[in-house]
């Protein structure tokens, strides 16, 4: 009997794309790469674009940037035979020896990654120690709604300009065409 564990983890996994608002504008696409394929395994990224911003009120760079990613395949689990040396783990108990089945670790870091993903509004990885990164799953804005132009009904009143007249600060609204000075 196949386990659940074994059988999930044969199907492939696409990772959704990512958004980082804001990335220090002395960050390179090296860094990115160097980071995520780390976390994600060799060959995890399909397109990185990285869109120079201003900050409007400082006038500081920094980069926009957005990643997608490769659909992941992974490894079957492979049992062991009886030949074969047993893998040891270390761990807070002790040493633990898994004998049964070699697994997909990194199956595992990103099935953790994409459900982190889905379930919380940012998630933060560290590319260099303090330095983070705060990742948001990419979604699509919907389309603006273009303005079409449009014929103003025939009883449209042509606009008006409000004159203060005289000293006792009473104004009157004249018709445009006919302000005089």
């Amino acid at each position: 009997m196949i386990s659940i564990s074994k059988m999930m983890s044969t199907f492939p996994i696409q990772i959704p794309t990512i958004c980082i608002r804001r990335v220090f504008h002395r960050v390179t696409d090296r860094v990115l790469y160097g980071t995520f394929e780390r976390l994600l395994g060799k060959g995890c990224i399909a397109d990185l674009q990285m869109l120079p911003r201003r900050d409007n009120n400082t006038g500081e760079p920094y980069h926009l940037v957005f990643i997608r990613f490769n659909e992941y395949t992974p490894r079957p689990m492979i049992s062991r035979s009886g030949t074969v040396s047993p893998t040891l783990e270390f761990d807070d108990q002790g040493v633990v020896e898994t004998a049964e089945a070699t697994g997909d670790e990194l199956y595992h870091r990103i099935t953790k990654f994409v459900t982190r993903l889905e379930t919380e509004e940012y998630l933060r990885v560290e590319y260099r120690a303090p330095h983070y990164f705060k990742v948001r799953k990419y979604a699509q804005r919907a389309p603006r709604v273009k303005q079409v132009p449009r014929i103003l009904p025939s009883s449209v009143v042509s606009p008006q300009v409000c004159v203060a007249i005289g000293a006792d600060g009473v104004s009157e609204c004249v018709p445009m065409g006919q302000v005089t000075s």
